[in-house]
């Protein structure tokens, strides 16, 4: 829905359209007209006492060159720097310049310079300024090296001499600054290249006292020896390393394995090696066991082969397992002897490491004091350079800036009535605009039946345009029970059982719309319920009855006290046609809530041209929590205004005459 969380949120960020404009306009017609009217006749009439004021200008080509002239120190790069060349243009009209323009063609005794009502010998150099303030201006031609020189004066003949007089001086003044700036240049380079002397004599005495105290130092020699070095120890301790872990590995593995059985597995533990004499002992080995089993299928035990095959078998196993028992037995001695060679290795690339680092320690202090000498020395000789450049740069006047189009004596003056007229008009308008602006943002009411519905969402169930102000209240409902919105309104209001009636503020229309509903009711066979909940606590002790209405008046204790709508409902309900909660008096939303989640229908009064902005309206029907548009619609109001003054409401005591409802205010 619209409004369930944030009224605000579909909001545009400027909320206006034709209505809102025609009326702002209506609103504000009178200052519209008659600021600008008057502004146009001041400005017109203020012509006649202001002196006249003549515009002259002459147009001056920047060369490309300028920074020469600008900067002792010639630039590297002289390509366009559009920064610069506005600077240039806003120098020529700076403070100093107009100040010397003014004393050295001697305005100051010009009796039309300044308005007579100003003595110019009493006015400081900064009042000068702000007098004469927007009378001399430049400007960049865009996408040129053209700056254009305005000045606006009340004598002819003046402009064209303000404007030759701006670019002479403007020019000495640059000749000026650079000589001054050479000068404190000068001054700076001289200190500070006899600070670099000092420094490079400094460096050479720390660098030939380090040469003395590391005579065996050879700072140029190589670093690829050391890292060549290092590089094969730390190969060799790789390897010695893998040595040491593969022999830790292997005597955890020959523990528990027997020579005298299985003296192959501590050969193939020990494979890594090439060790051609076990390889020899195996062939034998595999030999002689071939040889005995070829013996035993052809000769007997007793047999003199049989027992030569026999011996030889026996003898190359006892071999085999007495080297195989060696080398287990020897494995130890093989590990400690490996972590040695591994430790002695560590510890010779250690001592060569330490030997690097202070060989690089020293060589990068010598050098860095080489380095340092040579900058010093270095430095010098550019500071003695700058110096010398100076000496040769001749002292030439500024010639940057060519003269393309000369002032001209102007033969009209550039403010007429007919200016100040359009100036004041303009002025009026722009100053009557401000409370329009101030009425705007302060929020506008609804102007129109269309922008009502779309902005709040809601269905009108009756459009009175016909609320004439200034008329007695009796003759005001009389007429609104005989218009077709409002009789539409009353035929929908009684079609249902429980009814709602409230609005988002009080105002008179909303409370002449309230008796124009009680008169009506009153009028009606029905038997009606009407319960107004008021702003004060001032219950009434019995209801007024008109005809077939019963008015209660309650205030918001006894409404809470009572149980509020869904107790109060249950109570009175029964034995009438129709409930109508009244809500018109009061400004508690919470209460107004509660009501119309209760009711079958809720009717809001909805007032056009108002006090009351839209954004009230937008925040009460948020605060109604509306989830079904179809139990909420809108009385939209539209007040005109009489020749008589406002209607003035006045409590005066209800009365029953005829059977129907006389208005409870008059």
């Amino acid at each position: 829905m619209r409004n369930e969380l944030d009224p605000e949120a579909d909001r545009p960020l400027i909320d206006i359209d034709v209505s809102d404009i025609l009326f702002l306009i209506r609103n504000n017609l009178k200052l519209l007209v008659i600021l600008p009217i008057v502004f146009a006749v001041i400005g017109f009439i203020a012509h006649s006492a202001i002196n006249p004021m003549y515009f002259a200008k002459s147009t001056f080509y920047i060369r490309p060159d300028f920074d020469q002239y600008l900067s002792v120190d010639k630039p590297a790069s002289r390509g366009e720097d559009i920064d610069s060349l506005q600077s240039i243009a806003d120098s020529m009209v700076s403070d100093s310049v107009i100040l010397a323009m003014i004393d050295r063609l001697k305005l100051k005794e010009e009796p039309d310079f300044l308005p007579k009502t100003k003595d110019i010998h009493l006015l400081s150099d900064f009042e000068i300024l702000e007098e004469v303030e927007g009378r001399y201006t430049t400007e960049m031609k865009p996408a040129t090296r053209l700056v254009e020189l305005k000045v606006k004066s009340h004598s002819k003949e003046r402009t064209v001499l303000i404007n030759k007089e701006i670019k002479k001086l403007f020019l000495e003044h640059l000749s000026q600054e650079r000589t001054m700036q050479e000068q404190a240049i000068r001054e700076v380079l001289e200190r500070q290249s006899k600070k670099a002397l000092d420094r490079s004599l400094e460096s050479e005495e720390e660098l030939r006292v380090f040469r003395i105290a590391n005579p065996d130092l050879l700072v140029e020699q190589d670093s690829a020896i050391f890292n060549q070095r290092l590089a094969e120890l730390s190969t060799s301790l790789n390897q010695a390393k893998s040595n040491s872990y593969r022999l830790a590995g292997i005597i955890k593995a020959i523990k528990d394995v027997d020579p005298e059985t299985t003296p192959q597995k501590i050969f193939q533990l020990f494979r890594f090696r090439q060790n051609d004499h076990i390889d020899n002992l195996l062939t034998l080995q595999a030999e002689a066991e071939s040889n005995f089993a070829n013996i035993q299928n052809t000769f007997t035990e007793r047999t003199t082969q049989y027992r030569a095959a026999e011996e030889r078998l026996n003898s190359v196993r006892r071999n085999v397992i007495a080297n195989a028992r060696r080398m287990r037995d020897g494995a130890d001695s093989e590990y400690q002897a490996a972590l040695e060679n591994q430790q002695t290795i560590a510890n010779e690339m250690e001592a060569m490491q330490n030997q690097f680092v202070d060989y690089k320690t020293k060589s990068a202090e010598f050098r860095a004091i080489q380095e340092k000498t040579n900058r010093n020395w270095s430095t010098h000789k550019a500071l003695q350079e700058k110096i010398m450049a100076l000496d040769l740069d001749p002292e030439l006047p500024p010639t940057f800036l060519s003269t393309m189009d000369y002032a001209l004596t102007p033969e009209k003056p550039i403010t007429t009535k007919l200016h100040l007229l359009v100036f004041g008009f303009a002025g009026g308008i722009a100053l009557a605009m401000i409370p329009v602006a101030i009425q705007f943002l302060k929020g506008l009411p609804f102007t129109s039946q269309t922008q009502c519905q779309q902005k709040l969402g809601l269905h009108i169930a009756a459009n009175i345009t016909n609320l004439t102000k200034g008329k007695p209240t009796d003759e005001m409902i009389h007429e609104l029970h005989h218009t077709s919105g409002f009789r539409d309104a009353m035929v929908a209001l009684n079609k249902k059982d429980i009814v709602h009636i409230t609005s988002a503020t009080q105002s008179e229309a909303t409370n002449l719309i309230k008796l124009s509903i009680l008169s009506f009711l009153a009028k009606t066979n029905s038997k009606t319920l009407v319960i107004s909940i008021k702003a004060t606590n001032n219950p009434e002790a019995e209801p007024k009855i008109f005809g077939g209405l019963w008015h209660y008046e309650i205030g918001p204790d006894s409404f809470f006290e009572g149980g509020g709508t869904a107790k109060l409902l249950n109570q009175v309900a029964h034995g009438f046609d129709t409930i109508l909660f009244d809500t018109t008096d009061l400004a508690i939303d919470s209460i107004k809530s509660e009501i119309a989640e209760n009711c079958q229908h809720t009717n809001v009064i909805v007032l056009a041209n108002g006090q009351t902005p839209r954004s009230r309206y937008r925040t009460f029907l948020s605060s109604l929590s509306i989830r079904d548009e179809s139990k909420f619609s809108a009385m939209y109001v539209h007040e005109t205004s009489s020749t008589t003054p406002l209607f003035n409401l006045k409590r005066t005591p209800n009365k029953h005459i005829g059977g129907e409802l006389e208005p409870a205010y008059t």
